[in-house]
């Protein structure tokens, strides 16, 4: 019985071994692969102007279509979301775009733009009032099925990011 037990503590301690420094030269390989993408996305950073990506999120908004947000700090702290609302067809995309533009206290521009792929594109450029009651701009911008919104309480910042995610 007693060499039994030796036997089965030898064979879990070997297998905790094994494990162990097999963990661990994953966790090196994995931690040179993490070295290499925090330099990516340092260098990344530099390009987009020190914008940092702080908070991910996704949801279904009012109208049943979902969304994906995306918060980002600049570099003078002020805070830019962006959020893509997808769409079943481009005129849900257009009526969400207009609903928009209704709500807005003042349009500062709006345009026809070409998109990547050489679409025509609507893109405005609106203050709103946010639900803490203090101004706020936007910028929409249709995409397909999709729309997107650049939203700071700084026009400047929300003019700079998008400039600068184009690039």
């Amino acid at each position: 019985m007693l060499s039994r037990l030796t036997y089965l503590l030898a064979d879990g301690i070997l297998a905790l071994m094994l494990t162990s420094s097999a963990s661990d030269a994953i966790a090196r390989d994995n931690g040179v692969a993490c070295q290499t993408d925090r330099h990516s996305e340092s260098e990344q950073s530099k390009k987009e102007a020190d914008f940092v990506l702080v908070l991910m999120g996704h949801g279904v908004a009012d109208d049943g279509a979902s969304f994906s947000q995306n918060t980002f700090q600049g570099p003078n702290g002020g805070k830019v979301f962006v959020v893509m609302v997808h769409y079943a067809s481009p005129d849900a995309v257009k009526k969400r775009f207009e609903h928009e533009i209704g709500k807005a206290t003042k349009v500062i521009e709006r345009q026809r733009v070409t998109g990547e792929k050489g679409a025509k594109e609507q893109r405005a450029v609106i203050t709103f009032t946010a639900k803490d009651k203090k101004e706020a701009s936007m910028i929409l911008i249709t995409a397909g099925n999709e729309l997107v919104e650049v939203q700071s309480y700084s026009l400047q910042d929300a003019l700079k990011f998008e400039k600068q995610a184009k690039n």
